[in-house]
């Protein structure tokens, strides 16, 4: 935008210079015929560029919130069964508006938490996903056995194919295996909550990517493979 109306003062200054020389003398055509070309051909680079500038941030702004809404797609069912399995540290619950709509119900209800949450915006409610999500987690480790996570890691080693990591793995399943422990708490379970030794990163442009790893890693563990994890960790949960 500044380089436009650098040539936009340019193209002004040209054009009276011009005016204010053919006015007290007189030029030839070929001088006429360049200062034509070339003071034309600054208004129309100045118009590319204006045009330009006034795209840009709207393309920014467009750009951003597109990979937002793909960040909560991504992230909705993992945040949803954990909200619903901890739904007072969240701050806005998941819908429930449609649930008992057939077929449509849950996608609508998707659309509703996802671009009608009242937060200031796509990117706000990426970050409080996040928060809810952390939460959550800190949650079911009240719930969870102790070993949990030691036992998850056993079983993502045991599965190690190269097509996954590791840890993505085993944070998954160590979600999907304490969502099966239920209950406020374990009564025989010590006060202390469950280590969860996965590292998120340390700002959202580690942590988002890192839950949406953990989110595909999620969707792809069955309950079946999540009960068998918690019958080996402890014979509560057999």
């Amino acid at each position: 935008m500044s380089c436009a109306m650098v040539l936009a003062v340019l193209y002004v200054l040209l054009r009276t210079a011009f005016v204010v020389t053919i006015t007290v003398t007189t030029v030839s055509d070929s001088t006429s015929r360049a200062q034509e070309t070339l003071t034309d051909s600054l208004l129309y680079l100045f118009s590319l560029l204006w045009g330009i500038g006034a795209i840009a941030p709207v393309s920014r702004a467009g750009s951003e919130r597109y990979r937002a809404a793909r960040s909560l797609l991504s992230l909705h069912w993992l945040w949803r069964e954990l909200a619903m399995a901890a739904p007072d540290v969240v701050r806005y619950r998941p819908s429930r508006l449609f649930s008992r709509l057939p077929f449509v119900g849950q996608a609508l209800d998707t659309f509703r938490d996802v671009f009608t949450s009242p937060d200031a915006s796509l990117l706000v409610r990426v970050n409080r996903y996040t928060v809810d999500i952390r939460d959550a987690i800190f949650e079911l480790q009240r719930r969870a056995p102790t070993n949990l996570a030691e036992q998850a890691r056993d079983h993502a080693q045991s599965l190690r194919n190269g097509l996954q990591d590791t840890e993505i793995w085993a944070e998954a399943l160590w979600i999907r295996a304490a969502l099966l422990c239920g209950g406020p708490a374990i009564p025989s379970k010590p006060a202390a909550p469950a280590p969860y030794p996965f590292d998120p990163g340390t700002d959202p442009r580690h942590e988002v990517p890192h839950l949406q790893a953990v989110a595909a890693a999620y969707s792809r563990i069955r309950n079946s493979e999540a009960r068998a994890l918690l019958a080996s960790t402890t014979a509560n949960y057999a």
